[in-house]
């Protein structure tokens, strides 16, 4: 599960950090998420695309997907974009078999919604972005599947093999601040 938090910057209480989950078929620690935008990239604002980080997005960690949302944004309202990559870094050689990704929460004062990335599992995100506030161009289709039934279809992610996705968040103008999260949810099983 992967939570996201927005709120106003300097205050803590109002964010939710990102947190991920995997199934219980292959071990958690085997399962990471890294952000994108180059091999030692380690900034939020350029996981844009382009090549995998080596770079783990640490879970339980205040602001670790996306800035927090400003009062300005709040007012006027802002959608964010971020690739981000599911890495099977199991050292058994299993498959992380069947992987599926939706949206376990969504916002109460906005919306989250995902896309694979046309990426082959293995291969370096095809669509890019100039900015988290520019839509990834060649286009990724977003949804918001809520459950294991409309999940998104990632498929086998061999061991040592990684699956490009992008996250949205959308929060709409004249949101109020305060708590808010998101989950998503990521899912498979060893093969």
């Amino acid at each position: 599960m992967a939570r996201f938090g927005r709120g106003r910057p300097l205050a803590p209480d109002w964010l939710r950090p990102i947190r991920f989950s995997q199934s219980t078929h292959i071990l958690k620690q085997d399962i990471v998420f890294r952000y994108s935008g180059g091999a030692n990239n380690n900034l939020i604002d350029n996981s844009i695309g382009g090549a995998m980080s080596s770079v783990r997005i640490v879970d339980n960690v205040l602001s670790n997907l996306w800035d927090t949302v400003t009062t300005a944004q709040e007012a006027s309202g802002v959608i964010n974009y971020a690739c981000i990559y599911v890495l099977n870094n199991t050292p058994t050689g299993k498959t992380w078999g069947s992987a599926v990704l939706w949206i376990d929460g969504q916002l109460s004062q906005g919306s989250l919604a995902v896309g694979l990335d046309s990426a082959a599992v293995g291969a370096t995100a095809v669509s890019s972005s100039t900015d988290i506030h520019t839509a990834p161009s060649p286009t990724i289709t977003f949804s918001s599947p809520s459950n294991r039934s409309t999940a998104l279809v990632i498929g086998d992610i061999p061991a040592g093999s990684y699956k490009a996705f992008w996250v949205q968040r959308t929060i709409p103008s004249s949101s109020s601040s305060g708590s808010d999260q998101g989950s998503l949810h990521c899912e498979g099983s060893t093969t």
